[in-house]
């Protein structure tokens, strides 16, 4: 079988692509103008790429990010895949995803921020529990039966 040059594939802006890509089986490319920045492969195109891919936040940092596709069956996809990474060396296929998600972006500080304060609550309470009765004057029994 011979497979064309990616940017011979059929392609669409990243914004298209819940109505553009296909729901098959392929491997996909996400390019920034003409160069690879990933390559991947998935069972159904569109799907994966329609529920939050784990590198979407990079690709709509890019100034142009667009997706290229073609469509193998599921037999194939892997051999071509490495095939393309191997010859492509896409950046992003040797790198982490970046922390972009409502997750870490949003809620982790908030939740490390919450946490901190909670510490700082207990040990004041543990604070004032032990400095309080050094610091207030003793009770007189006598004071209360009058």
């Amino acid at each position: 079988m011979r497979i064309t040059e990616i940017s011979r594939w059929q392609s669409c802006r990243l914004e298209d692509r819940k109505t553009e890509l296909p729901a098959s089986s392929g491997i996909y490319a996400v390019l920034d103008k003409n160069k690879v920045m990933y390559i991947g492969r998935s069972g159904n195109l569109r799907k994966r790429w329609s529920s939050g891919h784990h590198r979407y936040h990079q690709a709509a940092k890019l100034k142009d990010p667009r997706l290229a596709w073609i469509l193998l069956s599921k037999r194939e996809i892997n051999k071509v895949e490495t095939a393309f990474i191997k010859q492509y060396q896409p950046a992003w296929n040797w790198t982490k995803v970046e922390e972009t998600s409502d997750w870490i972006v949003v809620w982790k500080p908030r939740l490390i921020a919450l946490g901190w304060a909670a510490i700082a609550g207990i040990c004041t309470g543990f604070v004032s529990l032990w400095i309080a009765p050094l610091t207030s004057a003793p009770i007189d029994p006598q004071h209360l039966t009058e």
